[in-house]
């Protein structure tokens, strides 16, 4: 996940929509505005005003390296590759007419076991270990590495089991993509196989033992430009210790493993264990279509969404989970009538996929966003300042230029399950309408 300034993922994620303020409430009728009206909003004003301040101060702040000023701004471009990228001919969804559209309150809450992230060194270019911790319990792997060397490559998974004692390892979750050059491509089809492939696979460990997590992965190879990317979701009933391996085609993992060097991490540092790899965000209150109009909620933006905090359990440093990828959302989303939902991507490209499960309903329905194309938000522009800075307090402007991924018509207590993709920007939003 090469750290890539692009203007797209820049602006986009700077421009972070904050949740509306609970106590100022968010009730209204939906209506249409004009962009005469949108900038003489109050806080539009103070924006512009702060905007205007922050100009100035341009050339004082030129000497500081770009890295400490918008670290949080480019979570995304971490996990795509820097290219150039071709817009795609079909059209994407778009609303005929201008609203205003305010952010909904929401609480948010941690749970689970432990994510072990591998995404560093991203372009592997040397054979040995892309990172190992000991975890015991509920756990989550997720790795995304590119082969950077001029030979075939695979990656795998291997568990040592720590104890002395009988260890079972239960698989319930998870899958890989094919490899490819086509880094959007991966990440949509990893996310198609981990939301739509329940598991229910038992590795049996004795102690001191050493096993592949997935030995299909040794079927693997990893041509050089190739992405391969996986994430997997397992339980040890004890202390195992997980290591991602990067090792030649013609090599045995488990032999390799036995005297393969540690790889320093890239200047991103992208890897570590993290602690609460679910998280559930809940709306405050059921949503009205009549009284709440159009309304959203923001994801991936470190400042409504937090990045996750972890360590690098190879060399003891603290990590940040920039985009929080592998972390396992639910969105609580009670509504009273039938709501419109979409996904819209603020930073940029994005390819990835979601379920949604009604309380009615005890079945999960895969939806891919986007569902008419591989990927969409090629077409994304990015925002003034002033337009940041009032989305960051919670009233953004739905336009026919924003790009829409349609989630579906629903009503009634609503679980959406969602997850960051690979390769892919962030923010993003969610987006609720009423139907009519």
């Amino acid at each position: 996940m090469k750290k890539v300034f692009a203007t797209l993922s820049i602006l986009a994620c700077s421009s972070g929509i904050a949740m509306a303020n609970p106590a100022d409430g968010i009730a209204f009728a939906p209506r249409e505005v004009g962009i005469d009206a949108f900038n003489q909003d109050p806080q539009i004003q103070e924006s512009k005003t702060q905007e205007s301040q922050i100009e100035n101060q341009t050339e004082t702040a030129a000497h500081i390296p770009q890295s400490e000023n918008l670290e949080h701004a480019v979570a995304s471009a971490r996990f795509k590759k820097k290219s150039q990228q071709k817009i795609d001919p079909t059209p994407s969804m778009q609303i005929d007419e201008t609203a205003l559209m305010r952010g909904f309150p929401v609480t948010t809450e941690d749970s689970g076991g432990t994510l072990i992230l591998s995404d560093s060194p991203e372009y592997a270019s040397k054979n040995g270990i892309l990172y190992s911790d000991v975890v015991q319990g509920d756990a989550r792997i997720l790795f995304y590495h590119l082969n950077n060397s001029y030979g075939n490559k695979k990656i795998a998974i291997v568990l040592e089991n720590t104890s002395n004692q009988l260890n079972t390892i239960t698989i319930t979750r998870g899958g890989h993509a094919n490899p490819s050059a086509e880094y959007l491509k991966v990440g949509k089809e990893m996310q198609t196989k981990y939301f739509n492939q329940k598991l229910n696979d038992t590795i049996y460990m004795l102690g001191g033992s050493i096993k592949l997590l997935r030995p299909e992965l040794d079927d693997v190879t990893i041509k050089p430009g190739e992405l391969l990317h996986g994430v997997y979701d397992f339980n040890a009933t004890r202390d195992v210790k997980v290591t991602i391996l990067f090792y030649p085609a013609t090599a045995e993992p488990l032999l390799f493993y036995k005297r393969a060097p540690i790889l320093k991490a890239d200047k991103h540092h992208l890897r570590g264990t993290f602690h609460g790899m679910n998280r559930t965000i809940k709306t405050q209150k059921a949503y009205d279509p009549e009284k709440d109009g159009t309304v959203y909620i923001q994801l991936g933006d470190d400042v409504n969404d937090k990045y996750k905090r972890g360590i690098d359990a190879l060399d003891g440093s603290e990590v940040v989970n920039y985009g929080n990828y592998g972390i396992f959302y639910t969105l609580d989303i009670p509504t009273k009538k039938e709501t419109q939902f979409y996904l819209s991507p603020l930073g940029g490209v994005y390819a990835g996929a979601m379920t949604i499960k009604t309380a009615k309903n005890d079945q999960s329905k895969l939806i891919l966003t986007p569902g008419e194309r591989e990927y969409f938000g090629d077409r994304t522009i990015g925002d003034p300042e002033h337009v940041a800075r009032a989305r960051e307090r919670g009233i953004a402007f739905l336009t026919q230029q924003t790009e829409l991924s349609d989630l579906g018509r629903y009503n009634g207590n609503l679980f959406f399950e969602y997850s960051p993709p690979g390769a892919s920007n962030l923010p993003v939003n969610i987006i609720l309408r009423p139907t009519e």
